[in-house]
């Protein structure tokens, strides 16, 4: 596999005057320039084209000093040379176009990447018909090249989306997790239930005794589609030997199937990260205390996971980033 960076210059033909502060260039032939094509003056200017004609041409950048007679090296203008030494130069200022070759300068196959000023044609080096598959800025000599804004766009798609490694799965199974990382609510509340009665609370307050019903004015409501999961418990007091709380969330005044039991005489915390409810926006959250046997009086706590729904198009992270869900 051959090592290619910077593409050579060869040497132009004529010579070049300069004007410092000016981007025109008078060069003492007529050249066929193709936009981007680097001009290195013999006393070390640097410039890249952007338009022009004949012996007239415009610069990007702005000459530093003023010459006259300038010998110049510039863009090779063949169609099968890709080498690269020591005359290939980083242009302060301008577009540095990536380009894959998949044969050498021979023509006998191979793959590699190299740099060239000169712009793309069609997404393809408009002389070696290569194909583009990057680019970067540069802006002072000394400075380290910077990546065009698209391929840092690019570059951060590929990291933040990513499929679940299957040919047909969720193309966004990465940001989905992200998501659901980065946005999580919490609902969480604390009570203190009667030892002999079941009792309800909302999901997100304190109520220190609860209600004996499922009252819907009780209830927490969501206000957009997601999932309720990660339920974890904790009370201040053991419930004692052969006694048990058992905390169990509902949705619409239904039990669903998360569910915590407290029990024993040392037990004091408990979780259920396996039953995920699925809620609409609209729905409503109680927790259910139950006593068996007894327990000792307790206040207890509870705290659950609320995750956003991703819909595709209007999830807490969507709104910051183009999605493609199928």
């Amino acid at each position: 596999m051959a090592a290619k960076t910077l593409r050579n210059l060869v040497a132009g033909s004529g010579t070049v005057d300069t004007v410092s502060g000016s981007t025109k260039l008078v060069f003492s032939s007529a050249q066929s320039f193709k936009c981007g094509a680097t001009i290195q003056l013999s006393g070390g200017q640097l410039f890249t084209i952007q338009e022009g004609q004949g012996t007239a041409w415009t610069a990007k950048q702005k000459a530093t000093a003023t010459v006259s007679g300038s010998s110049f090296n510039t863009s090779d203008s063949s169609t099968t040379s890709r080498s690269r030494g020591s005359s290939g130069v980083i242009v302060p200022w301008a577009v540095h176009t990536i380009y894959c070759s998949l044969v050498d300068d021979a023509g006998n196959f191979d793959f590699y990447a190299y740099v060239d000023t000169l712009f793309p044609e069609g997404g393809l080096h408009p002389y070696t018909k290569d194909q583009v598959c990057g680019s970067f800025y540069a802006t002072m000599a000394g400075d380290s090249p910077s990546m065009m804004t698209i391929d840092r766009l690019r570059m951060l798609e590929g990291i933040v989306r990513g499929a679940a490694g299957t040919t047909f799965s969720n193309p966004d199974a990465r940001l989905d997790n992200i998501e659901g990382k980065l946005a999580p609510a919490l609902l969480a509340g604390t009570g203190q239930p009667s030892t002999s009665t079941t009792h309800y609370f909302s999901g997100v307050c304190s109520r220190d005794a609860g209600l004996t019903t499922d009252n819907a004015g009780n209830r927490a409501i969501v206000a957009r589609a997601g999932t309720i999961k990660n339920l974890y418990v904790q009370s201040d007091v053991a419930p004692g030997a052969s006694k048990s709380w058992v905390i169990t969330v509902r949705k619409n005044g239904s039990d669903q199937t998360m569910t915590v039991t407290l029990s024993g005489a040392s037990q004091t915390t408990g979780s259920d990260l396996a039953h995920p409810i699925t809620v609409a926006a609209g729905d409503s959250i109680s927790i259910k205390v139950a006593p068996t046997t007894t327990p000792a009086a307790a206040r207890i706590s509870w705290g659950m996971d609320f995750v956003v729904a991703d819909a595709g198009d209007g999830g807490v992270v969507d709104t910051l980033l183009s999605r493609g869900d199928a």
